[in-house]
């Protein structure tokens, strides 16, 4: 099955390491540049799928541990990892809601209400909002470096304890 699968970024012909029915690795090839760019998958009879990569400068965020996994609103929450952007101006952040969706704090005049408090390259601390039941978090942030490109980080689930 490895042999069938043709890949490229941005043009540039990548090696492929491994290929299932459910799974596809490759190499990023040395010479692509700095970008966000789309791989398309396909197979005969079936309609493409796209999905987003980012090739960039620097590593995209990771989020290693959420702690706590529960609280009031008001809680301050640690989420733990590598290579977060220390930028705090960088940051959206929404939350999931199991029964509508999406919850975005707003303030009393309708403006959304940041509940990011702080962010470094190792961490970035926010504080749950009143009105958040239980879910993911839903973090919006840019690359660090080129090519500054958004992308979304999702945490482990969240669950208000009123």
């Amino acid at each position: 099955m490895l042999e069938k699968n043709r890949i490229a970024v941005n043009g540039v012909v990548a090696e492929a390491i491994s290929a299932s029915d459910t799974s596809l690795s490759f190499f990023i090839p040395k010479l692509s540049t700095y970008s966000k760019a789309e791989l398309i998958v396909s197979s005969p009879g079936l309609l493409a799928d796209t999905i987003l990569i980012i090739v960039s400068e620097n590593p995209l965020a990771e989020i290693t541990a959420m702690i706590p996994q529960e609280g009031p609103p008001g809680t301050i929450i640690k989420m733990i990892g590598k290579n977060f952007n220390p930028n705090e101006e960088l940051y959206l952040i929404l939350y999931e809601d199991a029964l509508n969706g999406f919850f975005i704090p707003l303030t009393e005049s309708g403006q959304y209400l940041s509940t990011l408090l702080t962010a470094s390259s190792d961490s970035i601390i926010i504080e749950v909002p009143t009105g958040f039941r239980q879910g993911r978090i839903h973090i919006f942030t840019e690359t660090n470096g080129q090519p500054n490109t958004r992308y979304t980080l999702f945490s482990p689930k969240f669950k208000t304890i009123y």
